[in-house]
């Protein structure tokens, strides 16, 4: 039977201890596929089915951090760096849609992925060279091997080889001068960041 939403099962304990409990199925009234672990929260028992109430809810949105930089789930691949775009706030969104537009299109089997909230380019697995994140009041562009780039990227880092481009909302953005950085890049030893 259903209790406040909950589902509640006819078990037979098998295991005992203090606070987690294991059964065998006699049957569930939400599932016909057994219920094989359940958690004992005072009294009574409820299983975790309780989640097949909550399969369809809206999943919750990505958050920003205090910098406004999007908070989002690592992975690899385009899927995980179009997520960390999509959630960019406001005009950063458009700039960050313009930079992947850019190194797709100038590395055409580009590798893409999603760590400690950035997104990261590279010619090949571990060869990272290219991203960007966000602040308050800018985007900033990085290159890892931006010291051997021609002209450099005008920021410096405190890491030797990293240089970086900050984009404020209306600045007027060099597409060329970035593509080109890029195609560069691509051409260089990357980075084995992680």
């Amino acid at each position: 039977t259903k209790t406040s939403g909950r589902c509640f099962c006819t078990m037979r304990a098998l295991i005992v201890s203090p606070s987690v409990h294991l059964y065998s199925y006699w049957g569930c009234p939400v599932n016909s596929g057994p219920c094989r672990r359940h958690y004992r929260i005072d009294h009574p028992i409820f299983c975790n089915h309780n989640k097949v109430v909550k399969k369809n809810a809206p999943k919750k949105k990505n958050r920003l951090l205090s910098s406004t930089n999007p908070q989002v789930a690592k992975g690899d691949g385009d899927k995980f760096v179009q997520a960390y775009i999509k959630a960019m706030p406001t005009w950063k969104r458009k700039v960050g849609e313009r930079l992947d537009a850019i190194a797709q299109k100038v590395i055409p089997e580009v590798e893409l992925a999603v760590r400690w909230n950035t997104p990261f380019y590279g010619t090949k697995r571990f060869s990272w060279f290219f991203g960007f994140y966000c602040y308050e009041k800018y985007v900033q562009v990085f290159f890892l091997n931006g010291s051997l780039l021609e002209p450099m990227p005008p920021e410096e880092s405190k890491q030797k080889n990293v240089r970086y481009l900050n984009i404020f909302e209306n600045d007027e953005i060099d597409l060329d001068r970035i593509s080109d950085w890029i195609e560069q890049g691509s051409k260089l030893p990357g980075n084995r960041v992680f």
